[in-house]
Formats: C-alpha cells, sequence, structure tokens
C-alpha cells in the first residue's frame, strides 16, 4: 500500500477518505468496474442456483411455521448483527490509504464488540421466547450469537480484497459460503433439527470466510497489538456507518418481526417464504454490485460528474436484469410451487406477485446506497433508508393486524417499498447532477417492458393451460406450463427490450465477457459497436 496520507479528506459525517492513490483514469476504472460486475453477476447466477435448488429442498423437509422461526429470530437477531464488528469494513474501505495502521487495532475492536454482542444475544434468548411463546426462538439466537462471535476476520479480511478491488477472488469465496449454507442446512434438515437447519451454518460460513480471507492474503491482523487507545476515536467514526447497517435491517428483516406481533409463525412463514423466492436474485445481484461499486465509487467519490455518469448506466443495467428476473415470477410462480412443492407453499403465490412488482426498484436503490456511502454520507443514507424500513414496516404491520394473511402483508409492505425506493432514487440521483428526465429513462422502461411482458403472458395463461390439459396432468402439467410461460415472457420481454431500451442493453453488453457479449448481439441483430453517450 502506498504511504498514509497526511492530510486525508473527510466527508460531512467525520469518516475519512484517505486514498491509496489518485482516481484511476476512467477507461482503466472502467474495465475494473466490468470485470467486477462479470464476476458478480457469474456468483450471483450460481447462488441464485444453488438457493433455487436448497429453497425446494428445504420447502419439503420444513413445514411453513419453521421458516416463520427463522424468520422471527432472524429479525431480533439483527440488532446485534447491525453493531457486529463495529462498522470496521466500512472504515477500513473509507481509509484504504492507511489499511496497515488500521488493521490491527481495529481487528480487536470488532472482536470485543462482537463478544458482547454475543453475549447480550444468549441474554436475550429467554426473553425472546417469552415474548413470541416459542422456545425454538432462543436456540436460534443462540446460534446466531455463536456466528457473530466469529466474524472479526471475514470482516477485516474482506475489506482487505475490496479494497485492491480483487473481485473474482471475493466471488469464489461467496460461492463457496453459498456451498456451505445450502448443503449444511439439507443436511441439518435430513437429520431432523427443524428450523435450526437454517441458522446452524452461519457458523461455519464465518470460520470458512476468515480462513479463505487469510489464505489468499496471507494477512494476520490478530498478530497486531489492540492499541485501544485508539478505540474511542474510532467509534465516534463509525457511528453513522452502524446507524446506515442498522437501517438496511429495518428494510430487510424487520417486516417478519412487525408480522410476528401480529399474526401466527405460520403465515410468517408464508411471507418469509414467498419475499424470498423473488429478493433470492434481486437482492443477491443488488449486494454483490453493492460491493463492487462501493470500493470502486470510493476512487471518484470527488468526481461528481463521473459518479452521476456511473450511477445511471448502473441503475440502468441493473433494472434491465432485475425487472424480469422478478416479474417473470408473476405469472409462473403457481406452476413453479406446484412442480416443486405440489401445493405445498400456494398460499406463498400472491405474495410472490406483490414482491415481484415493487422489489425491482429496491435492487436498484444499492446503486444509489454505494454512491452515497462511497462519499462518507453514512448519516444522510442512514436516515433515509431508516425511513424506508419505517414505512415499510409500518405496512406490514397494518396488512397483518386488519387481515391477517400472507398477502395482504405482502401488498401493504410491497407498495411501500417500491414507491419509497423510487422517491429515494429520485432524490439523491438529483443531487448527484441528475435530471428527473433521466432519472426515469434508467429505472422506467425496463421495468414497463418487464410488466408488459408479465401482463402478455397473464393474459395468455388460460389459453396455454388449456391446450396443455388436454395431454398432460398433475406435475408434467405444472412442468409444461412453466416452462411455457418462463419461455413465453422471454420472447415477450428480450422483443420490448430490444425495441425500447437498445442502448442499456448494450451497456450492459459492456460488463460481460466478449464471447456472451458477441453471442448475444448477434440473437438481438445488433451491431457490435457502442453508440456515443450524451453528457
Amino acid at each position: 500500500m502506498s504511504r498514509v496520507m497526511s492530510r486525508p479528506d473527510r466527508s460531512e459525517d467525520g469518516l475519512t477518505n484517505g486514498r491509496a492513490a489518485a482516481a484511476p483514469a476512467p477507461a482503466a476504472l472502467g474495465r475494473t468496474v466490468g470485470r467486477g460486475m462479470a464476476f458478480s453477476l457469474a456468483s450471483t447466477l450460481f447462488q441464485r442456483g444453488a438457493s433455487l435448488a436448497a429453497q425446494w429442498i428445504l420447502g419439503l423437509l420444513l413445514a411453513p411455521e419453521e421458516f416463520g422461526i427463522v424468520a422471527v429470530a432472524t429479525s431480533i437477531a439483527m440488532v446485534a448483527q447491525v453493531f457486529q464488528d463495529g462498522g470496521i469494513r466500512w472504515l477500513l474501505v473509507q481509509r484504504a490509504g492507511e489499511y496497515r495502521s488500521l488493521a490491527g487495532p481495529l481487528f480487536w475492536l470488532a472482536t470485543a464488540i462482537n463478544l458482547v454482542l454475543a453475549l447480550l444475544l444468549c441474554a436475550a434468548s429467554p426473553l425472546a421466547a417469552i415474548i413470541y411463546g416459542d422456545q425454538r426462538i432462543a436456540w436460534n439466537l443462540l446460534v446466531v450469537a455463536l456466528s457473530v462471535a466469529m466474524t472479526s476476520p471475514m470482516s477485516v479480511l474482506n475489506a482487505r480484497l475490496s479494497i485492491d478491488l480483487r473481485f473474482g477472488r471475493l466471488a469464489l469465496i461467496q460461492m463457496g459460503s453459498t456451498v456451505i449454507r445450502y448443503g449444511a442446512s439439507i443436511g441439518f434438515a435430513l437429520l431432523d433439527l427443524g428450523a435450526l437447519s437454517l441458522v446452524l451454518p452461519l457458523p461455519l460460513i464465518a470460520a470458512y470466510e476468515g480462513l479463505m480471507g487469510f489464505l489468499v492474503t496471507r494477512e494476520a491482523p490478530w498478530r497486531s497489538r489492540a492499541e485501544t487507545a485508539r478505540w474511542r476515536g474510532f467509534l465516534r467514526q463509525v457511528g453513522w456507518v452502524l446507524g446506515y447497517t442498522l437501517s438496511n435491517g429495518l428494510v430487510n428483516l424487520g417486516p417478519y418481526m412487525a408480522a410476528g406481533a401480529f399474526v401466527a409463525a405460520e403465515v410468517v412463514g408464508f411471507y418469509y417464504f414467498g419475499y424470498m423466492i423473488v429478493a433470492q436474485l434481486g437482492s443477491t445481484l443488488a449486494n454483490n454490485l453493492h460491493s463492487v461499486l462501493f470500493p470502486t465509487m470510493q476512487k471518484m467519490a470527488d468526481q461528481r460528474g463521473r459518479l452521476r455518469d456511473a450511477a445511471l448506466r448502473s441503475i440502468g443495467v441493473l433494472m434491465l436484469v432485475a425487472a424480469p428476473s422478478c416479474l417473470v415470477l408473476a405469472p409462473s410462480y403457481r406452476w413453479i410451487e406446484a412442480l416443486l412443492w405440489g401445493g405445498r407453499w400456494a398460499a406463498s403465490d400472491p405474495v410472490v406477485r406483490m414482491v415481484a412488482a415493487s422489489f425491482p426498484f429496491y435492487a436498484v436503490l444499492h446503486v444509489i446506497t454505494a454512491s452515497m456511502v462511497s462519499r462518507g454520507e453514512f448519516k444522510r443514507a442512514a436516515l433515509l433508508t431508516g425511513a424506508l424500513g419505517a414505512v415499510m414496516m409500518a405496512g406490514v404491520a397494518a396488512g397483518a393486524a386488519w387481515f391477517g394473511s400472507a398477502g395482504a402483508i405482502a401488498a401493504f409492505g410491497s407498495v411501500w417499498l417500491g414507491l419509497g425506493s423510487a422517491v429515494y432514487v429520485l432524490i439523491e440521483a438529483r443531487r448527484l447532477g441528475a435530471a428527473p428526465r433521466q432519472i426515469g429513462g434508467a429505472m422506467l422502461p425496463s421495468w414497463l417492458v418487464a410488466v408488459g411482458a408479465a401482463v402478455v403472458v397473464t393474459g395468455v395463461e388460460p389459453r396455454v393451460e388449456a391446450i396443455a390439459r388436454r395431454v398432460l396432468e398433475g406435475r408434467w402439467l405444472a412442468l409444461a406450463m412453466t416452462a411455457a410461460l418462463v419461455g413465453l415472457f422471454g420472447v415477450v420481454y428480450a422483443i420490448g427490450a430490444r425495441l425500447l431500451v437498445s442502448r442499456t442493453i448494450r451497456d450492459a453488453l459492456t460488463v460481460v465477457p466478449q464471447r456472451v457479449a458477441r453471442v448475444a448481439r448477434a440473437c438481438m441483430l445488433m451491431r457490435e459497436h457502442q453508440e456515443p453517450r450524451a453528457e
């Protein structure tokens, strides 16, 4: 690493934007982002496939109420997981030029924080079991506590890989974690461990990621001195980092806690199951993109024009992928459920339909938050994301209290998630200098094409079903309907996207391997050149 900067820049929240070197040239940085997004896409596809396979098997092995227990326990543990590591990963990436002097003290600070949090979770587990009336919640919290105590090496060493923009290595580690998570969950479920099956892999993942981080970086921050005199200053700097993490937890996990206060674990389980069906790809893609964009945008945080252009292009590309990935489930999920689970999770169908329409906007929000945190605006990000989480929790609570069904919970929560995310993106993109027309042009066309494709497929579904029922029944019928509806959706979306968002398609093809890009261009009858973009 280069020498420590003597006068680092500071953000509005007091976080230091230490940089190891000047921002790379636009072409070099663009290639780095392209490679990072390609690795991220490969990791996303792998995780998507593994998670779908695992959810299929776990959906057969576990009962809806067991998924509900895990959802409630995880949402309670969210408070501890927010403060896990004390936000050191963010601080290390923000102050990349000072990594050598910070890694050791921050590792020991994170270890101390994690041990305290683990003890607090252990102490809270009996009380949570009493409040929700289920002893299984306590056991789930104890396992989460163990995983919290083990994450410090993972946080420090993953931060180093992000600083060095080694996204390929990070993607491989994430793929390994995916194998452990789902393979172990299935194994534990086969051992009849119930709800514990979904949380027992967490300590294994923490151990694996810490070990792999060490093997890749060959760094051992635990050999450094703790320097406890510096801890108070570190904690002052990461206060809003932790607030931002908490606000993300409110969006991702808070709704389960809110719903669990009004309805039975079984209903929460149906909502959790349906939400996760949609979120698997959207969240994985968005989080992986965030891990690429945050350290990359950090290197151009003081170049507002480049940051604006990068954000707009990333929003467009992410919506191009996220919208069809989510909305294809709206017309096809009931057949997918019949094929995989034979009606066991049929009550999650309205959840999937509601969430599929709104979740793409939450996915693209990760581009904006990556831009904000790259500039050290954790306070603003925490307040806005916290407001989104609070509104979504209120909507979920209203749906649960007034109607009590999984579909109503999803309807109330999804409306606020979609609208809130869109407004959030609009507000922050304008602060980067983007006009409302540019923001809408990045977000809406791909989403509208995907909605149109879902409407078309839903409209022709009865006719396709009538034809299929003449020769098929049972799961063969479900398989044929799934293939037909997904294929039809893909064709309609591809045609609409080619006609209406060809520029975004060209942007997307710049971040995939050239062989794949050439095949895609040939299939979509696109010339092999990039159109000039307006400044």
